[in-house]
């Protein structure tokens, strides 16, 4: 049977720090495919959500390669 894991997150950082690297990393080893849920305000950016969506997906692809 297939393993998949699954991430549900903000990352509201200006970069992902060691352990969000290594919680991606663990996950993407203990499963055969794994899906990163990232949270979205509509109303982006603001104080509490300073970055958009694809700022975000962009740094968790590149941390990814």
């Amino acid at each position: 049977m297939k393993k998949i894991g699954v991430i549900v997150a903000r990352f509201q950082v200006p970069a992902l720090h060691k352990g969000h690297v290594h919680f991606i990393a663990e996950s993407a080893k203990r499963s055969d495919t794994l899906i990163i849920f990232l949270g979205y305000k509509v109303n982006q950016p603001d104080t509490k959500n300073p970055f958009s969506f694809e700022v975000r997906k962009e740094m968790i692809k590149q941390t990814a390669k």
